[in-house]
């Protein structure tokens, strides 16, 4: 059976086609083909990346280029050209959202492409994969070991056990949480406070599923939050309480950091968290400060580097790896590339 028009499955199977076809008009260096259709396949990202970009109106076009190098060529070039017409003929009858989908969501309903299709589209043209010990973890997984990671830290900050049920209404309840104003400014700057880091970072599975629950609790607690103690935070360089764009360009600016072997990864990892600060939506100010952040702070390194014990030099809560899943398109936008070589663990939270 067919797999339908707004299938996964159809659209990755559309891509590593486009990927191909693509890898025919860029030059011959007689090297590997694999490897020639994984530059393909990046300058196929690093389009779509922009059209991403595009879509939410942002203002910062020519610097963009630092997260998509392989969008470099001159718009007159045989392969720019090439790899703009494949973009029309695999985007057609598709709409970008910059919203990436709940673990409970249709992943391409209605037709609709999220930034965690980088992360999918990536991961199906790397050679080598599977002898690399590269494994992706599913979303709904991603958000438990998250807010796994966040509950002794949360607990830790408002003087309860971890399994307080006010702490476990915070973290897994809905809407805004009831606290007092005092506790709830408490909280939100030890949340800002906090930096995590993944030694393994892949396509950012676990610290773009961080940054979304991050942003999730401190724009309910910012609600929260007197004008005295906003102020006071503002002070203490902290993000504003109100401001959801605020608090997401803090996040991936500030809070998130990450180590990986595949360059190409920590790229769609970098263009994955640059989008989530555009989907607060509202007036996108340009920030190129967040391009740096954004590139220093994701790393193409090896094993438990200084960058990551800079990063966590004191305790940490690690969060083990609940499953490795070997078949990205069941994991589809999920994913997060782990060595079999490399220190095992997941993502480490600084205290």
């Amino acid at each position: 059976m067919s797999a339908p028009p707004h299938s996964c499955d159809a659209f990755l199977a559309r891509f590593l086609d486009a990927a191909s076809a693509l890898a025919e008009a860029l030059p011959d260096k007689g090297g590997d083909p694999e490897r020639l259709r994984e530059e393909a396949a990046d300058r196929l990202l690093a389009g779509f990346f922009l059209r991403f970009a595009r879509a939410a109106s942002c203002g910062l076009q020519p610097e963009l280029a630092r997260l998509a190098p392989c969008a470099g060529d001159t718009p007159e070039s045989s392969a720019a050209g090439a790899a703009e017409s494949l973009l029309d003929a695999l985007l057609n009858g598709y709409r970008l959202q910059l919203t990436e989908p709940r673990p409970d969501q249709d992943a391409l309903a209605g037709g609709a492409l999220a930034p965690d299709i980088l992360a999918a589209a990536h991961a199906l043209t790397r050679a080598g994969r599977q002898d690399a010990g590269v494994f992706y973890t599913p979303v709904g997984e991603v958000r438990l070991m998250c807010r796994e990671a966040l509950r002794a830290r949360m607990a830790h900050a408002l003087g309860v056990a971890d399994d307080d049920p006010e702490l476990l209404g915070i973290l897994y309840g809905q809407g805004s949480p009831d606290l007092p104003a005092e506790r709830a400014a408490l909280l939100f700057r030890e949340l800002a406070r906090l930096r995590v880091c993944d030694p393994a970072a892949g396509c950012g599975a676990l610290l773009v599923g961080m940054a979304h629950e991050l942003s999730r609790l401190l724009t309910s607690l910012g609600r929260l939050v007197l004008p005295e103690d906003r102020n006071r935070l503002l002070e203490e360089g902290l993000p504003d309480p109100l401001s959801p764009t605020s608090i997401r360009r803090h996040i991936a600016a500030s809070t998130l950091f990450g180590l990986d072997l595949d360059a190409g990864a920590l790229n769609v990892t970098r263009q994955r968290l640059f989008l989530f600060t555009l989907a607060a939506g509202g007036e996108q100010v340009p920030d190129v400060r967040l391009l740096e952040a954004l590139r220093a702070h994701l790393q193409e390194e090896t094993g438990w580097s200084p960058l990551a014990r800079r990063v966590a030099p004191r305790g940490t809560i690690r969060c083990p790896r609940r499953s490795r899943d070997p078949h990205p398109r069941a994991a589809r936008g999920s994913t997060a590339s782990r060595r079999s070589s490399r220190r095992p663990g997941a993502v480490s939270i600084s205290f």
